[in-house]
């Protein structure tokens, strides 16, 4: 399930005057779009959009930065696939971009699709900016990101190795370390928490989006069906 801020449930495409964050779940969360299924995108591997539902976790300060005037949406990876590849992420970004900031951002790996997808020359969509948390992402590496970023990664991360994401940062031109949050503690899952609720990851994006206020909020699911691209409210289907 996703929630969506816009200004007309007509279309998602009518809300081009907002920032618009998408967010790549990790291997548990995929379906098969059905309402059962979405739910469990709404789990702790999608912080972001269970605090715009449910008002956040109680520590995290910032539980105001991506709640309003944005677009969060958060696609179902099928159970057919078994990676988030460049051209599966491109086909969701089609019917949803506009000309407004974008920002991707994934976990796990949903992260190493995210970390992937940046380091694409032949990507269709500019990326405003995006982030991988505790992503896996071997054997691709970032040499050829461009794009402003940010990382999160245990060193005791027995799911998926450290070693991916400095594997990867190691290789993009003159990286700048202070945009990685290399913990020592939490494993997989609770680094991934420790970085959701850290002033520096906020801070870094209001530092290059401004999340705008919509005239109306209005909470509904998105999701793709074989080729379709469907938006719901309530009963209402919305082919995009």
């Amino acid at each position: 399930m996703c929630p969506v801020a816009f200004k007309n449930s007509a279309s998602l495409l009518l809300a081009d005057n907002l920032p618009t964050l998408v967010f790549l779940h990790g291997i548990g969360e995929r379906g098969n779009g059905s309402e059962s299924e979405l739910i469990k995108i709404i789990s702790a591997t999608s912080p972001i959009v269970r605090n715009w539902v449910n008002g956040g976790y109680n520590a995290w300060a910032y539980k105001d930065i991506f709640s309003k005037g944005m677009r969060i949406l958060t696609p179902q990876l099928p159970t057919t696939k078994s990676a988030w590849d460049v051209a599966y992420i491109d086909s969701f970004l089609d019917a949803v971009h506009t000309n407004q900031p974008l920002f991707l951002m994934g976990y796990s790996l949903g992260g190493g699709g995210v970390l992937r997808y940046a380091a694409q020359l032949t990507k269709k969509h500019k990326l405003t900016c995006f982030a991988g948390i505790a992503s896996a992402i071997a054997p691709t590496t970032g040499e050829n990101v461009t794009e402003p970023y940010f990382f999160a990664h245990s060193t005791n991360d027995t799911t998926v190795s450290v070693s991916q994401t400095d594997n990867y940062v190691a290789k993009i031109p003159n990286f700048d370390s202070s945009r990685y949050m290399r913990g020592s503690g939490g494993g997989h899952w609770y680094y991934t928490s420790e970085a959701f609720n850290s002033p520096i990851l906020y801070d870094w994006f209001l530092s290059l989006v401004s999340p705008v206020e919509p005239e109306t909020e209005i909470q509904g699911t998105i999701w793709k069906r074989g080729l379709k691209v469907i938006a719901r409210f309530g009963s209402e289907e919305i082919e995009l």
